[in-house]
């Protein structure tokens, strides 16, 4: 039986696409689509940590978990507040070209966080601290990062 924080989760990921955590980059994936839902004000309840792969909850690995065999068969969560749907439609439009690659959630959640971290930090300084995580990432990836979490109002 899942409790009412992985029911509201299960609804949530259910409208935002399949997920599954047989492999690393599908918890990778779920790890940042969580932790980016809350940077656009759609608060689940999960406390996120610096990690070797930047944002990391383990309550949020603990309940995926726990759920993993019935991750997909939950209902769709729809909104009552409309605030809340129209903050979860944005995330939506933000992820929807590129919500199955690992690598960029993790590039646009890693510097939504250190954004949050260390406000006194350049943006430069952010760069420095992302290409040592991805030394192999084109600095044109993280400038586009930057731009589109500046153009949500996110950064």
């Amino acid at each position: 039986m899942a409790t009412p924080r992985q029911s509201m989760l299960g609804g949530i990921l259910v409208r935002v696409g399949t997920f599954s955590l047989g492999r690393f980059d599908d918890r990778l994936k779920l790890q940042k689509t969580v932790y980016l839902l809350q940077a656009f004000g759609i608060f689940l309840g999960y406390n996120f940590n610096w990690y070797l792969r930047g944002p990391y909850s383990p309550g949020l690995a603990h309940d995926a978990f726990d759920m993993a065999s019935s991750l997909n068969r939950f209902e769709p969560l729809h909104f009552s507040d409309q605030e809340a749907e129209r903050r979860f439609n944005q995330f939506l439009e933000f992820v929807s070209d590129r919500k199955d690659i690992p690598e960029w959630l993790e590039l646009v959640a890693s510097i939504h966080m250190l954004r949050q971290m260390y406000p006194e930090k350049t943006k430069e300084e952010i760069f420095e601290r992302m290409a040592a995580k991805q030394p192999n990432l084109p600095n044109a990836e993280r400038v586009a990062a930057w731009d589109r979490l500046t153009r949500q109002g996110l950064i």
